[in-house]
């Protein structure tokens, strides 16, 4: 089995992420973007559109409106990712060997045009694997994080609970830039990149890498200004 080196586990602790080589052959990934192109030939971005009303998909269409998954989340090639031993292992080393949890959150499609917002992602603290097949770069979407920014207060899982607990420090400092800098707050499907923030740094990632990051650290996308 494959684990996090102590020098990668000590970066992953101190930064909120950090990138390995995949543990997986490269044929997988192959198949991953093999089974993508499958059914995105299948629909045109007008007839998903028409039923992805969280704007998480472009050419593939989610199970139901609404809805993150599409038919490929859930596609042999992915589900042999996320459950791959190596990965499970990285999982149990950071989590905890009786706190493992295996969930596909939803291949997002970060479609031409379109960028996401500064955020956390809600709940506890959790380990959470993103994979690029066709690699992430500053061109076509990649993340932009905060290092560090995973240390801090538990972030709220609804908006009750946020009004109860109030908001992060990053919060606070990008609702003070945006209204500095007369930005609205932009959504998924307006873009383009949201404001820059202090110490932010663009996370680039080859298709045989694998980011493995804290669900509570505060991060965003770059603008998609590819066409694909």
């Amino acid at each position: 089995m494959v684990r996090l080196t102590p020098e990668q586990a000590d970066e992953y602790e101190e930064l909120g992420f950090v990138v390995i080589d995949a543990p997986w052959a490269p044929q997988l990934t192959e198949e991953c973007l093999a089974a993508t192109a499958l059914l995105q030939s299948a629909a045109t971005p007008e007839e998903v559109a028409e039923i992805d009303t969280i704007g998480n998909h472009w050419r593939l269409k989610p199970i139901t409106p609404g809805s993150y998954w599409s038919a490929v989340d859930h596609s042999l090639p992915y589900l042999s990712i996320i459950t791959h031993p190596e990965v499970v292992e990285i999982g149990q080393q950071l989590a905890g060997d009786d706190n493992v949890w295996v969930r596909n959150a939803g291949l997002n499609e970060l479609a031409p045009g379109r960028g996401i917002f500064w955020h956390h992602d809600g709940g506890d603290d959790t380990v959470e694997f993103m994979h690029y097949p066709q690699g992430a770069t500053k061109e076509n979407g990649c993340l932009r994080v905060i290092p560090g920014s995973h240390k801090g207060p538990t972030v709220a899982r609804t908006a009750a609970e946020a009004l109860e607990q109030g908001t992060t420090e990053y919060d606070e400092l990008l609702q003070e830039i945006r209204t500095a800098e007369g930005v609205a707050k932009p959504t998924l499907r307006d873009g383009p990149e949201d404001v820059a923030m202090p110490g932010e740094v663009f996370v680039e990632v080859r298709p045989d890498q694998l980011l493995v990051r804290s669900t509570r650290i505060f991060h965003a996308t770059m603008f998609n200004r590819t066409p694909e």
